[in-house]
């Protein structure tokens, strides 16, 4: 903590966290913000996207990762911000509502001057372009330099190398994986938006400049009468809550469902077409520039090894049937890797089953029935000594809020111990096998004889 003198020329307390300090300084501070803020309910009027909802705009009601569907993206001319009809709207009703507030507001409140914006947002076809370069660069990179090119003779090991690239370096590869990651960035949910622009991670700065302001509960209430909520800890931009009765409900029509429904796209729905469409480039980039010789040994007279230059000879490729079954086992491991589990070996006979059962669509039918085998299966993943994420993550599935510190057991999802041991059971199917169901029992009598001897 940090001391010094307010306005009035009173000592308080500042938070020292930031994301230039070092991990044991944050651990400390970052838990202290909360604290601070003395005024009671202001932050009832607030939303934490930094650790409680930092998914929001990311996945779905039924956790599927998400992004907007571009053709339903429109430019406001009087705001200049992207977004929906219905959120653009309620926007430009906002900063009418407080340019007519403004009066009341000094000089020297730093909500002065608000310039709402999300300059930052870009399809998600843009939004990975630059990154996938980069990782394919790599992998190129890689072959070239350690001769391992001259092993890749066709597309099927061209793919499976590169799997086990990505899963070695521990590389993100799909939409769903990096929409929920830091490659995403706020804008681009086209539910996070500016008042100014400033730099995030600092809690002295955010707590000296926004909640000792005296005006900052104005500009939280006003953002509430329009469905919008102040971003806890970057009180300089807001979210806009989709369940406000603006948005979801009379006079509206729009429920939450119908709103992820029409104007945002389910990930899995184009993942199979955005991979088939780089693997396909990419592989035959690899094969106008890869080495086209290399050198082996071969038995000569008496026995000897002779060197011999081979020919090594790669066919471009096309979208076509022969490809798939390589696509499909790409994105089977991939899958797996990126979410940290293993599916039965029933399920992937399932998959490939699927695969066949069509020409044209095969490929897509098998991807979503391993989407849903993996968010299924990731429901029964309830263990001790769980990360923080992987708790957060959890408690998505289950339904409830946050997570919580446990000692002597690390993070469980839910905000309290008695919210995660009543909602536990729903987060597991009902076909789950005996093994899962004793399991489950288990650690839920681990976390109720802990909480009674605590």
């Amino acid at each position: 903590m940090k001391t010094i003198f307010n306005e009035w020329g009173a000592k308080i307390q500042v938070p020292d966290a930031s994301n230039a300090q070092s991990s044991v300084t944050n651990f400390k501070e970052r838990q202290t913000l909360d604290d601070l803020v003395e005024e009671e309910g202001l932050f009832d009027q607030t939303v934490d996207i930094r650790v409680q909802r930092h998914l929001y705009g990311r996945i779905d009601y039924d956790n599927n990762g998400i992004y907007p569907n571009a053709d339903k993206v429109l430019f406001s001319t009087s705001s200049y911000v992207f977004g929906f009809d219905f959120t653009n709207t309620a926007i430009d009703e906002f900063n009418e509502d407080w340019a007519s507030l403004l009066p009341s507001v000094p000089n020297s409140s730093v909500y002065k001057s608000i310039q709402t914006s999300n300059k930052n947002y870009r399809d998600i076809t843009e939004t990975f372009r630059n990154y996938y370069v980069e990782v394919f660069g790599q992998y190129h990179l890689s072959l070239f330099t350690t001769g391992r090119q001259t092993q890749i003779t066709d597309f099927d090991s061209y793919v499976a190398m590169f799997a086990n690239h990505l899963i070695d370096a521990n590389i993100p590869f799909t939409r769903e994986n990096l929409i929920k990651s830091l490659h995403y960035q706020p804008d681009n949910t086209l539910l996070v938006y500016n008042l100014q622009e400033e730099k995030h991670g600092n809690d002295e700065k955010t707590f000296q400049g926004f909640y000792l302001d005296e005006h900052i509960s104005l500009m939280a209430q006003t953002l509430l009468q329009h469905g919008f909520v102040l971003d806890r800890h970057s009180p300089w931009r807001f979210v806009i809550n989709l369940k406000a009765p603006q948005f979801a409900g009379e006079p509206s029509g729009k429920t939450l469902k119908t709103i992820f429904d029409n104007y945002y796209i389910r990930a899995y729905t184009t993942e199979v077409v955005n991979v088939v469409e780089w693997l396909v480039t990419s592989y035959n980039n690899f094969v106008t520039t890869a080495q086209q010789k290399t050198i082996k040994q071969i038995k000569g007279p008496y026995n000897s090894l002779v060197p011999v230059q081979c020919k090594v000879s790669r066919d471009k490729v096309s979208a076509t049937e022969d490809i798939k079954l390589a696509i499909l086992n790409f994105l089977i491991n991939v899958r797996e890797a990126e979410e940290g589990t293993k599916l039965p070996i029933p399920y992937k006979q399932n998959l490939i089953t699927l695969l066949g059962s069509d020409p044209k669509s095969g490929l897509q039918l098998a991807y979503e029935k391993l989407h849903f085998f993996i968010k299924n299966h990731l429901r029964l993943v309830i263990k001790p000594n769980m990360s923080h994420p992987d708790a957060l993550s959890v408690a998505n599935h289950l339904g409830c809020q946050g997570a919580t510190f446990v000692k002597d057991m690390g993070w469980i999802p839910c905000k309290t111990k008695t919210d995660f041991a009543t909602e536990v059971e729903i987060a597991v199917l009902p076909q789950r096998t005996v093994e899962e169901t004793l399991a489950l029992r288990e650690f839920k009598k681990f976390l109720l004889d802990n909480s009674q001897s605590g």
